[in-house]
């Protein structure tokens, strides 16, 4: 689990690096950029982002889940790290767009790896916690962009988090366990058994579950897109995804756009870049809260209650109180946003 953690941690330092280096981008006019122009790199690394889940996701049945996440944590290190030596906003946005792939494909994967080793009743709290790396990845560059961008450039930051992502490859490489699901699908299953004596998973574990069927000769091949759309389930499947939307489009638009926002009403760099960092600690609270209560009190009670509360605090913020205030405000709206996680 700690591996995962860790790759959710640098996944999130690697794209929410784009929001903390945003206002330096415009003030000193790098390759001309505008506004408009910066928004479209933002929305080509989600569009990237949202290619690189959904081939992830369909590549995990075929060749497993540990490759998928070892060459996810590849790409986005490798294309974090030639964005330090762009010579254009173009190669600029490309590389983004190529780092998008390994961080959508990332977040998705690990967490199912990680859902397959722990208890079901406790899948939820496991999800929140190794999901709080990502915003945990952003308070990390919020505090480091405030010292490191003055002393060194915007440069060292695409280039240092490159550094530290392939020696994270070099550590998963090691540590990272395939799933166990997928071994016993492929007729592996002693190499199943072997982990889950290694790993000590419990009866209670998903991967526990599959490798019963399998010693019962029980196990079953089905199409992830058949099961998915079994009677029951098709409502679910269209508002899991509606609901997910929403929620990372309140938490990747803050991300990107608070320290420019603010920077722009006349905030210093580093007290903009201390917004970033107030709605990442809520998001990072939020997940473990929200997912814990989750498992005790049900989703949907949590998820909807969350989205109120957000919807609450986004409209007093635009009435534009004091700075305190808002500091507060952006936590909370941190912490609401993390709901959507207990899907």
């Amino acid at each position: 689990m700690l591996t995962c953690l860790a790759v959710t941690i640098i996944d999130g330092i690697d794209l929410l690096m784009f929001g903390a280096v945003l206002p330096t981008l415009l003030e000193r006019g790098e390759w001309g950029i505008t506004a408009v122009s910066a928004g479209l790199v933002g929305s080509l690394s989600l569009f990237g982002m949202m290619i690189g889940a959904t081939v992830a996701g369909y590549l995990t049945d075929i060749v497993g889940r540990r490759p998928i996440v070892l060459g996810c944590v590849a790409l986005f290190s490798v294309f974090t790290g030639v964005c330090a030596i762009a010579q254009s906003l173009e190669m600029f946005a490309i590389f983004r767009f190529l780092a998008g792939l390994g961080f959508g494909g990332a977040l998705p994967t690990v967490i199912a790896l990680t859902m397959e080793y722990v208890r079901i009743e406790r899948r939820q709290f496991a999800n929140g916690l190794i999901q709080t790396g990502f915003p945990v990845g952003g308070a990390i560059i919020s505090v480091v962009a405030i010292f490191a961008i003055p002393a060194f450039g915007w440069h060292a930051l695409f280039a240092a988090a490159a550094v530290i992502g392939l020696v994270l490859f070099v550590v998963a490489y090691r540590n990272l366990p395939e799933s166990m699901a997928f071994l016993v699908a492929r007729g592996r299953v002693d190499e199943a058994r072997a982990l889950a004596e290694r790993y000590d998973v419990g009866d209670g574990a998903e991967s526990s579950i599959a490798l019963a069927q399998a010693d019962a000769g029980a196990v079953e091949r089905r199409s992830a897109l058949r099961s998915m759309f079994v009677p029951g389930l098709r409502v679910a499947v269209v508002l899991f995804p509606v609901i997910s939307f929403f929620g990372l489009l309140v938490s990747y638009g803050m991300n990107t756009w608070i320290p420019q926002i603010l920077r722009s009403t006349g905030y210093d760099l580093g007290s903009a870049l201390s917004f970033l960092l107030a709605f990442n600690i809520g998001s990072a609270i939020g997940m473990v809260v929200l997912t814990g209560l989750a498992d005790r009190i049900g989703s949907r009670r949590v998820i909807s209650s969350g989205f109120v509360l957000g919807a609450l605090a986004v409209a007093v913020l635009i009435l534009g109180p004091a700075q305190a205030v808002v500091f507060t405000l952006v936590l909370v709206i941190g912490f609401c946003a993390s709901s959507q996680t207990a899907v």
